[in-house]
């Protein structure tokens, strides 16, 4: 069973990602800030990571960054979901290593469709 990390600091986003992936046959850990999730990454690595952009603290941009220059997290496919939709973010998020990039307000079953793709690769 893969296992999705979400990193997401709205609550209610957050809950229904976990419960709409828990449901598709992910083991699912969920953040509400990078940090904790990148001190997690240093004992434990998940199968893909969905994480926010915009975030207190650490950023969902800085996030990709440190989490791509470890050796195990260059391999991980790391998605973005924000409310940035212009298409200069989605370029600057992807020049980072960000592999998917997704604006706010998404479908659900799209953006699982695309994990579920992705890990199953």
């Amino acid at each position: 069973m893969p296992e999705v990390w979400i990193v997401d600091d709205e609550k209610d986003l957050l809950e229904l990602l976990a419960y709409n992936f828990e449901r598709a046959g992910f083991r699912v850990k969920t953040f509400v800030k990078a940090e904790p999730a990148l001190e997690t990454f240093a004992y434990s690595q998940p199968d893909i990571i969905l994480s926010d952009w915009m975030m207190p603290g650490m950023d969902g941009m800085e996030f990709c960054k440190r989490i791509k220059q470890q050796q195990l997290g260059s391999r991980i496919p790391f998605f973005m979901v924000t409310c940035k939709s212009e298409r200069e973010s989605a370029n600057e998020a992807m020049s980072l290593g960000v592999d998917e990039f997704f604006s706010k307000p998404f479908k659900i079953q799209e953006l699982i469709a695309r994990v579920n793709a992705r890990v199953c690769a």
